[in-house]
């Protein structure tokens, strides 16, 4: 029986999917995490009602492994533009 590392919206991800995971992110890395959950959603078959891909889920999940240490991701190519900047 394979082990689950965790479960995520009805997705299980088990110890099988980390090297599926992870060649994907080596095959996309210069082109950015943006892009590799776009992959992994098409490969997932992963979309919302309306048809978009489920791109949000499957980043949080990419996240998760990496701060676990079962992936590595590139660097963001952009800065997080959510951050409130002080008001003075």
């Amino acid at each position: 029986m394979e082990s689950i590392i965790f479960r995520y919206r009805a997705r299980d991800v088990a110890d099988r999917y980390i090297t599926f995971i992870q060649e994907i992110i080596n095959r996309h890395f210069v082109r950015g995490r943006s892009l590799i959950s776009r992959v992994l959603c098409e490969e997932w078959q992963w979309k919302l009602p309306n048809g978009n891909p489920k791109g949000y889920a499957v980043g949080d999940i990419l996240l998760r492994l990496e701060e676990t240490g079962y992936t590595y991701l590139p660097e963001r190519i952009y800065a997080k533009n959510n951050i409130k900047k002080a008001m003075f």
